[in-house]
């Protein structure tokens, strides 16, 4: 016998949020990483691609080991290539 189950669906609370949408909050975060040094982040779009920077070092991929530095470098570098 076989069981139908239904797909698993997200709450539809709300479109999903991207990690590098800037901040709308009208408050600006700045994280310094390895790449950015203080006072060179310039917008809140800059504050959130280092708090994405921030996020990648801080946390595993999915095989559980933590991301590269390389990695990290090649996210951070597309995100900012998007934001051109």
């Amino acid at each position: 016998m076989t069981v139908q189950t239904a797909p698993a669906r997200r709450p539809s609370g709300g479109p999903v949020k991207s990690p590098l949408a800037a901040h709308s909050h009208g408050t600006t975060v700045i994280a310094r990483t390895q790449i950015d040094t203080p006072g060179t982040l310039k917008s809140p779009r800059d504050a959130s691609i280092a708090d994405f920077s921030d996020y990648l070092r801080t946390t595993n991929n999915r095989n559980g080991r933590p991301y590269e530095d390389a990695t990290v470098e090649n996210y951070v570098f597309a995100a900012r290539a998007l934001n051109r």
